[in-house]
């Protein structure tokens, strides 16, 4: 009984020290932010969470919506709707970022920067070295979601 006790505890201690607490509360925040932005009502989904060392990882994820949902993206106050090339090259200057990352699983990733056009939605949110970008494109009903924490832009 002690002994499988005290492995534990090396166990947890060894752990503990192997995490970077920062990245993870980060991370762990963006869990919280990432249900809030996936509106509900999709009709299926698509999610890769890659596997993190506690320093540096990449998400990406694709929520499909039907047509007519372009009015929850509308009305949402998390969203706005891109209508100047300055936010079109914002947002173009993470896609970049998020692609040049190391994605363990490259041939999963689709996103393109000619999907970023007027008149979708985005919300992207900033924190030191992470970054969360919820894309909905309208003419596909497509939402995506790119998300990385430990990785500079």
């Amino acid at each position: 009984m002690w002994r499988r006790v005290i492995v534990l505890l090396l166990i947890t201690v060894f752990l503990t020290g192997c995490v970077d607490k920062e990245m993870f509360e980060v991370g762990m925040g963006m869990k919280k932010e990432h249900e809030e932005y996936v509106l509900e009502k999709y009709d299926k989904s698509e999610e890769w969470f890659d596997d993190s060392d506690g320093r540096e990882w990449v998400d990406y994820c694709k929520y499909y919506y039907t047509s007519q949902d372009e009015k929850l993206f509308k009305d949402s106050k998390k969203y706005k709707k891109i209508e100047s090339e300055d936010e079109i090259q914002e947002i173009t200057k993470v896609v970049n970022a998020f692609c040049s990352s190391s994605l363990k699983e490259p041939e999963k990733y689709d996103f393109t920067t000619d999907v970023i056009e007027k008149n979708d939605y985005y919300a992207l949110i900033e924190k030191e070295r992470h970054f969360a970008l919820f894309y909905y494109d309208v003419e596909s009903g497509i939402l995506y979601y790119l998300h990385s924490v430990g990785i500079d832009y």
